[in-house]
């Protein structure tokens, strides 16, 4: 969806040119592909195993932080842009419309734009990013970039930590859950092997120090590699990420 100056409507890649429509802009279908996008909202469906309810409570909502819930909905505002999550079918449901993917659960994530400029637009050579039109979204390289904006702004939020402290009953599995909600709060494991890396080449490590630093890191994470994740976490990335991929095959293909 995407919000032009001349009002506040709603526009998708392919115009209608309905004459309806038309009448109601008050103004030709010419002059409305010369509109400046003023907003862009891009969303998909994502379908998941779990409850919606339960995926969205495992996002972090930290206090004082700009993250809330309002009937239902996740939202995170990090200006000029805000993140929405929400159960579809709900939704759907509640205006009597037919329920897309009967029987199974539908997470929408929605990522709105609300500086299109400044987010998706090439620097010009003189330094300056040129505007966004309307006609712009006929392009699919446009939309590549918002496909990508999309799913980078939401690998940058936080997930409630892997860590189970009900299993917890010697000193050594506390300070041991404790180590894995730092990891997590940290991000990933590779983030923290290169602050190690670094500590050692200035020379506030030894290599024992290093290596032992290091081989508690491998035993902590899932995989050695990234950051640990939940099994909601894990499947709530592995849906954007799909959704991603499905929506570049799409625009290669046409």
């Amino acid at each position: 969806r995407a919000a032009t100056t001349w009002r506040s409507c709603t526009w998708y890649r392919r115009c209608c040119y309905s004459p309806k429509c038309q009448r109601g802009l008050g103004i030709n279908e010419k002059k409305v592909w010369d509109a400046r996008l003023s907003r862009v909202d891009v969303g998909a469906n994502l379908i998941v195993s779990q409850p919606v309810a339960t995926m969205l409570t495992s996002i972090e909502i930290k206090p004082r932080a700009r993250v809330g819930t309002y009937q239902g909905t996740v939202y995170i505002k990090n200006d000029p842009r805000t993140l929405r999550f929400y159960d579809k079918r709900a939704e759907v449901l509640k205006k009597g419309r037919v329920v897309p993917h009967a029987g199974k659960h539908v997470l929408r994530y929605e990522l709105r734009i609300k500086s299109v400029k400044s987010e998706i637009s090439v620097p010009a050579q003189d330094g300056h990013k040129p505007d966004i039109w309307l006609s712009d979204l006929k392009d699919p390289e446009v939309f590549v970039r918002l496909a990508n904006a999309w799913r980078a702004h939401f690998h940058e939020i936080r997930f409630k930590a892997a860590v189970d402290i009900s299993t917890v009953t010697t000193p050594t599995e506390l300070r041991e859950a404790l180590a894995v909600h730092g990891l997590h709060v940290v991000g990933s494991a590779q983030d923290l092997r290169d602050v190690i890396d670094a500590n050692y080449q200035n020379g506030r490590l030894k290599r024992h120090q290093r290596d032992g630093l290091k081989a508690l890191i491998t035993k902590l994470t899932s995989d050695g590699e990234g950051p640990l994740l939940t099994d909601v976490e894990a499947e709530f990335r592995a849906a954007v990420d799909q959704a991603y991929t499905d929506t570049l095959a799409a625009l290669r293909s046409e």
